[in-house]
């Protein structure tokens, strides 16, 4: 679990606290933080990367394996990544071939 805080002393800190879920030893837990820095979109994003809700990163962090919009805009339909609603359709498609495939081939030997 990740808990951040507002450091009372320095309200402009941030406090990021850590602790594994009950079970998982403290050695073998571990976490990626990804900090970005964003600008607020007011018209356009210029050069930047539009994440669709307010905010505009820089480009080079697109596609990086980092939720770095806060959306997962930045990490989608990014090259080389197969998209989740492609795989649903292929997955059916693919099981119907193979029984009808098995369907006709049955039918065939009997004949």
């Amino acid at each position: 679990e990740v808990v951040t805080l507002v450091d009372p002393v320095n309200p402009s800190a941030i406090i990021i606290k850590y602790e594994p879920a009950s079970g998982i030893s403290p050695i073998d837990a571990g976490f990626d933080l990804a900090i970005t820095l964003y600008q607020e979109k007011h018209i356009h994003c210029g050069n930047y990367y539009d994440c669709n809700n307010g905010r505009c990163i820089e480009s080079s962090l697109q596609c990086d394996g980092y939720n770095n919009c806060g959306n997962d805009m930045d990490e989608y339909n990014c090259p080389g990544q197969l998209s989740w609603w492609l795989i649903g359709i292929l997955i059916p498609i693919a099981i119907i071939v193979v029984v009808l495939a098995v369907f006709v081939w049955i039918r065939m030997s009997k004949g």
